[in-house]
């Protein structure tokens, strides 16, 4: 391996550390977003257990409440898959950088496509991930309805 190559070699690490970078941070917010829909989740459960046993006025705030969990849920969902989605992204930059540099072939187009759409399902997974936050405000207004508030 001559001067040249390890030059290369070293601009094509230091070019995938940013990929890098970004993998970790989504693993992150992966690790909120899972703990937030096992939440709803077990919220849910819990939800509809109590349903049998209470008042007809009392299930129609908890069926309010469950419509509300299940939106949050399927929202969360898809942010967890755009978040996945981008991840994934990110590491194909990674492979199609390394491969690129092999093969002596320049496709810097094909790079920033792979940058632009990693980025584009970032921030859809976010954008979902505020909902998720404002439903959960929407939640605590039917439980401060139903406390009569």
């Amino acid at each position: 391996m001559n001067i040249e190559n390890i030059q290369e070699l070293t601009s094509l690490l230091q070019s995938s550390i940013a990929p890098v970078v970004l993998i970790s941070g989504i693993g992150l917010l992966l690790l909120s977003m899972t703990n937030r829909i096992g939440r709803v989740i077990d919220r849910v459960r819990q939800l509809t257990d109590e349903k049998k046993i209470v008042s007809p006025e009392v299930e129609r705030f908890t069926n309010k409440q469950v419509n509300n969990l299940y939106h949050r849920a399927r929202n969360l969902r898809l942010s967890i898959i755009l978040a996945i989605g981008s991840v994934l992204m990110a590491s194909l930059i990674i492979i199609t950088l390394f491969i690129l540099q092999l093969m002596r072939i320049d496709l810097t187009i094909v790079i920033v496509m792979e940058f632009v759409l990693c980025l584009v399902f970032l921030i859809l997974a976010l954008l979902l991930y505020i909902k998720d936050i404002s439903l959960t405000l929407k939640a605590l207004d039917y439980k401060m309805e139903q406390d009569g508030k």
